[in-house]
């Protein structure tokens, strides 16, 4: 629910949305927290304070999940992150979320999303190519 309360741009009820899960699991602070709760902390963060504060806790969350094995959530932050990059302007390090989401997803295996991860960096590298395009030389 709270993903749906993101998507309808309802950041409040999101975070009060995930407040209520983190009770249910009995974790007092995020820091207790899965990491697909903190994944989901990072999305609001980025959109309510800066894309940098998001990108910190998705990076919190990807190493929860790390710690876990889990590899599809560590993807998930990974496209998440490539996301936030590239809204402040920094592709290199969206293309590198890119290529580490491509191959967690490899290793999980979650087929939908390495196809989603294979599509957004073949994306960039055509708007990468286009950038880098000189007319000048012709």
């Amino acid at each position: 629910m709270a993903n749906e309360a993101i998507a309808d741009e309802r950041y409040d009820v999101a975070e009060s949305l995930l407040i209520a899960a983190c009770a249910l699991n009995d974790d007092i602070e995020l820091d207790d927290a899965d990491g697909d709760l903190i994944g989901t902390f990072g999305l609001i963060d980025a959109a309510t304070n800066s894309p940098e504060a998001g990108v910190m806790t998705l990076f919190s969350a990807y190493r929860r999940h790390q710690a876990t094995y889990d590899f599809r959530g560590m993807g998930i932050d990974m496209l998440n992150m490539a996301s936030l990059f590239g809204d402040v302007r920094r592709y290199r390090a969206q293309r590198a979320c890119l290529m580490r989401a491509r191959r967690c997803f490899e290793r999980a295996p979650a087929p939908f999303s390495l196809n989603r991860a294979i599509l957004l960096l073949a994306q960039l590298e055509r708007m990468q190519s286009v950038r880098a395009f000189d007319a000048r030389r012709n």
